[in-house]
């Protein structure tokens, strides 16, 4: 995901899926976590690898 100033300062997105969607968010990079699936912008300039 490339970077672009209409972000303003967005460094993740996060969101709720279903059993059946899981495996669809995780092969576009989204990790699940305690509460939700998370993909982290890592390409974002104020945030580090």
């Amino acid at each position: 995901m490339e970077y672009r100033k209409a972000t303003k300062g967005v460094t993740e997105i996060s969101l709720d899926a279903t059993d059946a969607g899981r495996p669809l968010y995780e092969a576009l990079g989204f990790r699940s976590s305690a509460e939700c699936m998370v993909k982290e912008l890592l390409d974002h300039p104020d945030k580090s690898p």
